[in-house]
């Protein structure tokens, strides 16, 4: 700065000039679209369109003409026409059933190498043949298929599962997670405490014993009630029973029943549990299951 009347120089003043970046455009990405950006710039929220996903960074920064791409992955983006269009769905099982989860995803022209199925607990199954079709409207693409049979449904309830598809270690897609929910009877049992006492001093004891029929059932959705009769062994007296519930813990609901003082006959009585629920490819709209539960009341 030079003064006017005596043109010394006062003072001086630097100017600094920092560079754009040069960002490539990247296929897919709308906000990649061959823009440089300015200095101190940072574009968030990297997608893909057209179904596909997105594979390394999410954003993108510069500083003075050097481009930094964020997290997940330090990387430039790519969108790869990999993703699950149809993820697994919720299974209703009856106990001692078998069921299959599946997972399908869209047409791609990239090949899935193997589909992982895996629980919070890891992976359960690797399917390292998933089956592909070819899509007659778009050669050389396929549609990949896999398939997950659970074989021996009890004690899997409440079990969420899902499929990690892979073209390869680091180019891998996950569905959505699906739940195994188990119908039917955990345990069964009868309680008698086989008190007895004498109300009037008379030496006449009066029966005073209190049975109960208790069982637990794996808790389902769609299940609407637990219904039932008692057979005493040798009668064909149907005695029908409202199951009482408590409780739930861990994907358990215990039951209980007492039993009528006139049906307190000593025998083997055959204990049948129905269960009302919504049907599909592994059972109807019930559920039905027997026990046979010794009473004695001597």
């Amino acid at each position: 700065v030079v003064a006017e009347q005596t043109g010394n120089i006062e003072a001086t003043i630097e100017l600094q000039i920092f560079e754009k970046c040069k960002v490539a455009a990247v296929a897919d990405i709308a906000k990649l679209d061959g823009t440089d950006l300015d200095h101190m710039a940072t574009v968030t929220g990297l997608v893909c369109g057209g179904g596909k996903t997105l594979f390394g960074s999410t954003s993108v920064s510069c500083n003075d003409g050097t481009v930094t791409w964020g997290q997940p992955e330090a990387k430039v983006p790519e969108c790869v026409a990999l993703a699950v269009a149809k993820d697994p769905v919720n299974q209703l099982v009856e106990v001692g059933k078998d069921t299959t989860m599946s997972c399908v995803s869209i047409t791609t022209p990239v090949t899935v190498t193997k589909v992982e199925w895996f629980t919070k607990d890891g992976v359960q199954y690797t399917d390292n043949s998933p089956a592909s079709q070819a899509d007659g409207a778009q050669q050389g693409n396929k549609v990949y298929t896999s398939s997950y049979k659970i074989t021996g449904a009890a004690g899997l309830n409440g079990n969420s599962y899902q499929c990690r598809m892979f073209v390869d270690a680091q180019t891998k897609v996950e569905s959505k997670s699906a739940t195994v929910y188990i119908v039917g009877i955990k345990s069964i049992v009868a309680e008698f405490p086989g008190k007895y006492f004498e109300s009037d001093r008379s030496g006449n004891a009066d029966f005073s014993e209190t049975a109960t029929i208790k069982f637990e059932a794996y808790v389902g959705p769609g299940v609407k009630s637990q219904t039932g009769e008692l057979v005493l062994s040798g009668t064909t007296n149907k005695i029908a029973v409202t199951f009482t519930a408590n409780t739930a813990a861990n994907n358990v609901l215990p039951y209980s029943y007492t039993v009528a003082e006139d049906n307190k006959k000593t025998g083997t009585y055959t204990v049948t549990v129905v269960y009302n629920k919504g049907s599909n490819d592994n059972g109807g709209d019930t559920y039905t299951t027997s026990h046979h539960v010794p009473l004695s009341f001597a």
